[in-house]
């Protein structure tokens, strides 16, 4: 079997975990993915709020969380308002409402280098795997169950891989920052 493809779902994790982060940012439109993986203590357990509720956003401003089961409505609210993001949930009846404020040109050049943090993060997680594969094609080579063109033939595969994973999360960048930019 070829090396590289095994380490291919190595590299794509971190291009999905990336996609993930960067969708959670707020770049001024209300979304569900911004509160949907905060996490919440329920009957003793951890529970994502989309695990407990109904999250939808009505209109760009705004973010309706409704708890399936209404006595987690405190405990959906406290995360919520504990969460990193510093949002202020307001509790309406059996719902939970979040006001996003316009954003503001200091904060999304805080989001930008947030944004540019993230994808070298994912940027530096590449190469490791890449450092980690060509160590096992390496060692697959001194143990003679390659040939040394094998051993090359697989080294130009995987940089060709690197490298155009280092353009998605570029492009992936660009985007996000595009986005923050348009609003």
């Amino acid at each position: 079997m070829d090396i590289v493809k095994s380490y291919e779902s190595r590299f794509q994790k971190v291009i999905s975990d990336l996609k993930e982060e960067l969708a959670s940012l707020r770049v001024g439109r209300a979304t569900p993915v911004l509160v949907e993986g905060i996490e919440v203590e329920v009957y003793g357990v951890r529970s994502s709020v989309k695990s407990l509720a109904a999250v939808a956003a009505p209109d760009y401003r705004t973010i309706v969380i409704q708890p399936w089961d209404r006595a987690n409505l405190e405990a959906i609210e406290r995360a919520i308002r504990n969460s990193p993001q510093g949002y202020s949930p307001i509790v309406e009846q059996s719902v939970i409402r979040i006001q996003l404020a316009a954003l503001t040109e200091e904060k999304r050049r805080e989001l930008k280098k947030i944004v540019g943090q993230k994808a070298e993060g994912a940027r530096i997680k590449i190469r490791q795997i890449r450092d980690d594969l060509w160590s096992k094609i390496q060692d697959q080579a001194r143990n003679k169950d390659i040939s040394e063109d094998e051993k090359f033939r697989l080294k130009d595969k995987m940089e060709d891989l690197t490298k155009d994973l280092g353009e998605e999360i570029k492009q992936l960048e660009k985007k996000k920052e595009g986005e923050l930019l348009a609003i």
